[in-house]
């Protein structure tokens, strides 16, 4: 969480600018400090947006979101090669020690400067380019997938700011950094988000409003039409969220089984994806012993590469590294790895995916496969076998994946899965389709799913590491806004 007043709001705005201006162009270098009125003047606005997709972006590779959430789930299989008895707890859902920052502050920010971006816009752009800038539009739809991020992610949620930007930027109220909500309202702020979004995209479209002449036009973002699907699949995703699945339907069907929405992100100018990094660079993580491997391991959606396997007998219960005997290198350069075929703990094989083949892939926020599998639950809801079919194979056919037989009943979650009923099903079609996109934990979540409420664990030698109270399907406020927001008091929670 962001908490600045006085000078601060002007250092942090500083900050700001300077991030997205170097941000913007890979070409472009800015020496000194970005003072904010250095960017009043319409030539940066779309510098301004762009570093506004960066800061978002950061939400995947600054605070290592799917890293992060999906660890904690039964997408990747961590070894704590990378922080001890931490990453221990992080691996078994124990999130009774607070997190220190992470995904909290990134999302807020990546808020803020939605926030900020409009303010300035507001101010620089003429009057009728502002109320039909698709520049607008592609903020607000990036800070609606922020806010969505925060309330699939935390347990509950707080605000110190307004949808005006509250004392950020100056603005009264309304915010209240003393009250803890429910983390369903950071959907409702996610549904102002992508109404705002839609209304200036529709705007956009009407008046012919041309995308930036250099835009890739094969992951548009600025490209009016495009972002008035963005809206709508945001707007579903939201409302299925909230349980409301007459509106989720209906935005799900303004969205085309083909479409996709990225965050988009760029290897030399911010990172690049981090998740890749982890695959292909350090080799911190594996998808062995996940559903993904063991149940799908021919599934496209998976895009799994075995770099390496068992020798001989399984061996990952072993509380030490095996010896390099214990293990086959299947590749002689699986991905960009060069010949790595165990994880850096050397316990068990590298099992990678090459969804995300390297830093430039972007990560998909929204797709028309997910939209037709928000209709397919929706029809589930609704006890129509015959509907949720359909939707499941229009799912699947927007990815090259063959057709299911109708299931001859709804039947229930869980785990493994026997993939034997409808529930069933849908859960292994979000769990392919949503594949290492940091949505897992949410669905657990939702549905209380036995994977949490069973408390299992992808690595045998982990079972002792559980908490007395079983896994958590949501993170706590972290650390720093516990010890930098004087309003609250957050009660210890290591020792349950």
């Amino acid at each position: 969480m962001i908490h600045r007043t006085g000078n601060g709001v002007h250092a942090g705005i500083g900050a700001l600018l300077l991030i997205v201006m170097t941000a913007a162009c890979a070409d472009t270098e800015i020496q000194g400090v970005v003072k904010d009125e250095d960017v009043n003047t319409t030539v940066l606005m779309l510098p301004l947006a762009r570093g506004i997709n960066s800061e978002f972006g950061d939400l995947f590779l600054a605070s290592a979101l799917q890293y992060v959430l999906d660890a904690s789930t039964d997408v990747l299989s961590v070894d704590d090669t990378n922080n001890g008895s931490d990453e221990t707890r992080h691996i078994v859902g124990d999130f009774r020690q607070r997190e220190n920052n992470s995904t909290w502050a990134q999302a807020h920010e990546a808020v803020w400067a939605v926030i900020f971006g409009d303010k300035r816009m507001q101010e620089v752009l003429p009057q009728e380019d502002y109320e039909s800038s698709p520049l607008v539009s592609r903020i607000y739809a990036y800070g609606g997938h922020a806010e969505r991020i925060l309330g699939e992610t935390y347990c509950e949620v707080i605000y110190n700011y307004g949808k005006d930007g509250g004392i950020l930027l100056g603005q009264p109220g309304p915010y209240d950094p003393s009250q803890l909500v429910a983390p369903d309202s950071a959907f409702h702020r996610a549904i102002y988000m992508f109404e705002r979004a839609l209304e200036f995209a529709e705007r956009g479209v009407t008046d012919a409003r041309e995308p930036p002449a250099d835009e890739d036009p094969t992951r548009p973002i600025f490209e009016p039409a495009h972002l008035v699907t963005a809206s709508h699949a945001g707007l579903a995703q939201i409302y299925a969220n909230l349980g409301d699945w007459d509106t989720a339907v209906q935005h799900a069907r303004m969205v085309p089984d083909n479409f996709a929405d990225w965050a988009l992100h760029h290897g030399e100018v911010d990172g690049g994806n981090d998740i890749a990094d982890n695959f292909y660079g350090d080799d911190d993580v594996s998808i062995y012993r996940t559903p993904a491997a063991l149940l799908w391991p021919d599934d496209p959606r998976v895009a799994l590469e075995k770099c390496g396997d068992w020798s001989g007998a399984n061996m990952d219960d072993r509380p030490t590294a095996p010896p390099a005997s214990a293990f086959t290198n299947l590749s002689a350069a699986c991905g960009h790895l060069s010949g790595e075929f165990r994880t850096e703990s050397n316990r068990y094989p590298l099992w990678i995916s090459s969804k995300y083949p390297d830093d430039d892939a972007d990560v998909e926020v929204a797709s028309g496969a997910e939209m037709r599998l928000i209709e397919a639950e929706a029809a589930l809801l609704d006890g129509n076998l015959g509907e949720f079919t359909a939707q499941v194979n229009r799912a699947r056919a927007a990815r090259g994946v063959g057709p299911i037989q109708a299931p001859a009943t709804a039947g229930a979650l869980e785990y493994p899965n026997a993939e034997d009923d409808a529930w069933s099903i849908l859960d292994r079609e979000r769990y392919l389709e949503l594949f290492l996109e940091a949505r897992r934990l949410w669905d657990l979540r939702r549905w209380e799913h036995p994977f949490i409420s069973g408390n299992h664990v992808l690595l045998p030698r982990y079972v002792s590491a559980l908490a007395p109270d079983g896994r958590w399907d949501c993170r706590p406020i972290p650390e720093q806004e516990c010890d930098t927001n004087a309003s609250i008091t957050c009660p210890n929670l290591v020792g349950g």
